[in-house]
């Protein structure tokens, strides 16, 4: 019995970095298929070229789009789209959400970020949910 004892205790402590492993793992998945959707739902330079002034070389917006682990937080990712005009300056925003031009027309905005990202998000969650739940179950079963 205290044999018994001693193992669950082992696998109880085990657990959170059990569950973090496989979180870790998710996590980066996740990211990546954001990203990937992302990059499909973005649109082509050809589109933004007509009322942005776009660089001539540089990655494109759809380039742009990547996912790096967030420097001050354990356990997330951050999306980046940082696509530059011939300026220097940053687009997405004014593809995002639209722009008046220098000479004061208006630009519709030609929103894929927060659009996919609704559309993603409980996908996203219920399998970080599950890979968690897995690690955790795998755990205690001594897998």
């Amino acid at each position: 019995m205290v044999m018994n004892l001693e193992l669950w205790k082992r696998r109880l402590a085990a657990l959170p970095q059990v569950a973090k492993d496989a979180a870790e793992q998710q996590l980066d998945l996740n990211a990546q298929l954001l990203v990937d959707k992302l990059k499909l739902r973005a649109p082509s330079d050809d589109e933004t070229r007509k009322t942005l002034p776009l660089a001539e070389s540089g990655p494109t917006l759809r380039d742009s789009i990547r996912f790096e682990a967030a420097l001050n937080r354990e356990l997330a990712r951050v999306i980046i789209c940082d696509p530059k005009d011939r300026y220097g300056h940053g687009y997405a925003l004014h593809v995002e959400f639209g722009h008046r031009t220098k000479s004061g027309g208006h630009v519709p905005a030609r929103p894929f970020f927060f659009p996919t990202y609704r559309m993603m998000k409980a996908t996203m969650r219920v399998r970080m949910t599950t890979a968690t739940r897995k690690a955790i179950r795998n755990a205690f079963e001594g897998k």
